[in-house]
């Protein structure tokens, strides 16, 4: 009997050592493995922060490892050759767009001074208030353009105090007689007042566009509704109208050149473009 519980506390005693020695190398296994993978989930984590053109200037460190430092040598070149071709793409849309302002002021001044001419047909007149009209789109298109690059390139201050209840009631009231004339409803919500730092121009033109294309798609007799709640240190701001989307159009909303409907083609599709931009320049999502 005394034999049989020896024999039973050392079966019991090797089983537990046995355990023992398992959880032991699984922790060591584990250790071991986040030890050897650290570098290749950096380099992901890395990777999946790069956002906009600021990111690309990422730097991947070396690594002691020879695969992993083959690949981050990789990634620092191609991170290079895209943020070269990103810097040219963005210089030659602000110098494409500044060297069209000239001609395209010379062209609308010729076309007015036509305008004005007696001499010219009724036909003649109407030719030359199309090719007006053209160059109003043209200078629309261009104007967003240079725009957009300027908000690319982080030529603007955003040091100015504002408060944003103001803001959004003088931009409602800039586009009232558009509103009158859909006969709309323009409900403005606040739940408390807050001022934030940026660029005042910038956000003018931000919630410009984000109301005026509330309007735009909102039906007749029906509401626009802006909402500003603030937390803390965040605001988030809604603005929306009783208008319908297709779910397949919201995904290219913000993508330049990308229209929900063909009702308004004097519009190049850049406006939410230019307040995704605007958004991101002031820190916000």
């Amino acid at each position: 009997i005394e034999w049989q519980e020896v024999i039973e506390l050392l079966n019991l005693t090797v089983m537990l050592a046995l355990f023992l020695l398992l959880v032991l190398l699984y922790i060591a296994n584990v250790l071991a493995f986040n030890r050897l993978f650290a570098p290749l989930v950096e380099t992901t984590s890395k990777l999946a922060s790069i956002r906009d053109g600021d990111s690309l200037r990422t730097v991947f460190p070396p690594s002691p490892i020879d695969e992993f430092n083959t690949l981050n040598s990789a990634i620092n070149a191609m991170l290079y050759r895209i943020e070269h071709t990103f810097d040219e793409q963005k210089e030659f849309l602000h110098n494409a767009s500044h060297e069209l302002q000239t001609p395209l002021t010379v062209l609308r001044h010729q076309t007015e001074s036509l305008l004005k001419d007696s001499h010219l047909s009724e036909h003649a007149l109407i030719e030359v208030s199309e090719i007006q009209e053209t160059i109003a789109r043209l200078a629309r298109l261009n104007n967003a353009l240079l725009l957009i690059a300027r908000i690319e390139n982080r030529q603007f201050l955003l040091n100015e105090p504002i408060p944003l209840a103001v803001l959004i009631e003088e931009v409602a009231a800039e586009l009232s007689a558009f509103i009158e004339a859909k006969q709309l409803r323009v409900d403005i919500h606040s739940e408390g007042a807050v001022t934030v730092t940026g660029n005042r121009d910038l956000l003018h033109i931000l919630f410009y566009n984000l109301i005026q294309n509330a309007v735009k798609f909102a039906p007749e007799h029906s509401a626009v509704t802006i909402l500003m709640r603030y937390k803390a240190t965040e605001c988030s701001i809604a603005i929306g109208n009783e208008g319908a989307i297709l779910p397949a159009q919201r995904a290219d909303l913000f993508k330049r050149f990308k229209k929900a409907g063909t009702s308004w083609s004097d519009s190049p599709g850049l406006g939410l473009s230019i307040v995704k931009g605007l958004v991101e320049a002031h820190g916000g999502a």
